[in-house]
């Protein structure tokens, strides 16, 4: 099955409540935006002004933690209705986005799940990559030093494989990525983020499915660029409609995506019938 590109740019707008449902999205990311916005231009504004530069850099540096620390929560909630659209849409391709209100308990839980599998993930990423760092580092010193190779030929040597190793690496992990994703809200449990034999049969069953929805995310996001380029001028009133927008059409094609996979994997007729949120 190929995926329905301009199903998920269309879909917003075919719910009857598209407004009610998109304006709690953007008004919070509006308000992150002005509040970050407002907080660069007042450094910038106090480094000038001030004779010593670094005192409204510390004390900028303190509201940037509150704000990071403030935005948590927020990311959890935008994350969770994102894979709940994405849930939704695995289990009946015409389904409308959730309800803020009656929705939110499932909403939270999904985003929770993700948040506590990204950092889990993530950290394992981080000691990979500084694996293969230090082993680049190491090969390098001993074609330099051991093998008395010059600068240049001892760093193309190493450079070459480092540059395809972490390709390799980079698309590895946005497969694991959206292997955890997609399971999570196929089961609705954080257990199956990592049950690695599921996330690897996903992975191997659905690696074209997820090559192709990483790309036609990467043509939405030049597109996007483009609009916010034509755009700069009203920074603060586009990007949070651009990025509310870019999220929905993103967690569309991936319940689309899911329905691609799964049903490969037989995992269909017993998952999409679940009773995962309405219990």
């Amino acid at each position: 099955m190929r995926l329905d590109v301009s199903k998920a740019f269309t879909y917003v707008f075919e719910d009857k409540r598209w407004l009610q449902k998109t304006a709690p999205l953007v008004i919070v990311i509006f308000a992150f935006t002005a509040v970050r916005f407002a907080l660069n231009l007042g450094i910038n504004i106090s480094s000038f002004s001030s004779d010593d530069p670094s005192a409204p850099m510390i004390v900028a540096s303190g509201l940037s933690f509150l704000l990071i620390l403030a935005y948590i929560p927020v990311q959890i909630y935008i994350s969770g209705y994102s894979v709940r659209i994405s849930q939704l849409i695995y289990k009946n391709k015409d389904s409308v986005m959730p309800e803020h209100t009656s929705d939110y308990p499932n909403i939270l839980k999904l985003g929770i799940f993700v948040l506590v599998a990204n950092l889990v993930w993530g950290i394992a990423s981080w000691l990979v990559i500084g694996l293969f760092g230090g082993i680049g580092v190491g090969l390098f010193l001993i074609l330099k030093t051991v093998l008395d190779l010059s600068w240049g030929v001892s760093l193309t040597l190493v450079l070459i494989p480092g540059i395809i190793i972490g390709i390799a690496l980079l698309l590895l992990s946005y497969a694991v990525h959206m292997a955890v994703l997609m399971n999570i809200a196929r089961t609705g449990d954080l257990v199956s983020g990592f049950r690695v034999p599921e996330l690897i049969n996903i992975i191997r069953t659905g690696a074209g499915d997820i090559l192709v929805l990483a790309l036609v995310l990467f043509g939405i996001a030049l597109v996007a660029v483009v609009v916010f380029v034509l755009t700069i001028c009203l920074f603060i009133f586009v990007q949070p409609v651009l990025q509310t927008y870019l999220i929905l059409i993103t967690a569309h094609l991936t319940g689309q995506t899911m329905r691609n996979i799964f049903s490969k994997m037989n995992l269909d007729d017993d998952t999409r019938n679940m009773e995962i949120v309405e219990r």
